[in-house]
């Protein structure tokens, strides 16, 4: 299908984009909406309403309950009120070679071998020397291009 085909004709009609708010193409123009009445209001769900009524009471039970030793009810409160907490990784200081990313590379790597380093931070520490690489390239290549433009603009 042609790109042509796809969208709708409007130069048939100029009066179209006007009215519609689409340019030439048939998308719609900058800051117009396509639905400006916005999504239709659903009818109130009796189910929620009787809830929101009964959400005092209930919440009210749910406390006498944990207070009372209900771990089930006391769960519930919590889940909903303290967030759950995400494994963290402890920092740790690294003695790691002074030569290339390679010989760096390979420290982690025998580390993460040997146990004393988790493979998580191991990932993470490759993936930096990863991106450090990529930069030092794109330094390098930068660098001879620019001696390669010197070289030709000539004394």
């Amino acid at each position: 299908m042609t790109e042509q085909k796809r969208h709708r004709d409007t130069s048939r009609n100029p009066e179209r984009p006007e009215k519609t708010g689409r340019n030439q193409a048939g998308q719609f123009a900058p800051g117009v909406s396509g639905n400006p009445q916005g999504r239709p209001k659903r009818p109130p769900d009796p189910l929620r309403a009787r809830l929101a009524e009964a959400a005092p009471q209930l919440l009210e039970g749910l406390l006498a309950a944990a207070s009372r030793g209900d771990t089930a009810a006391a769960r519930i409160l919590l889940d909903r009120v303290v967030p759950t907490l995400k494994p963290q990784e402890a920092p740790q200081a690294l003695d790691l070679p002074v030569g290339g990313l390679a010989a760096q590379a390979g420290a982690i790597i025998g580390l993460t071998a040997s146990g004393d380093l988790p493979a998580g931070t191991a990932a993470t520490l490759l993936a930096g020397l990863a991106t450090a690489a990529r930069i030092r390239e794109a330094e390098e290549l930068e660098a001879r291009i620019a001696a390669l433009e010197a070289q030709l603009a000539g004394p």
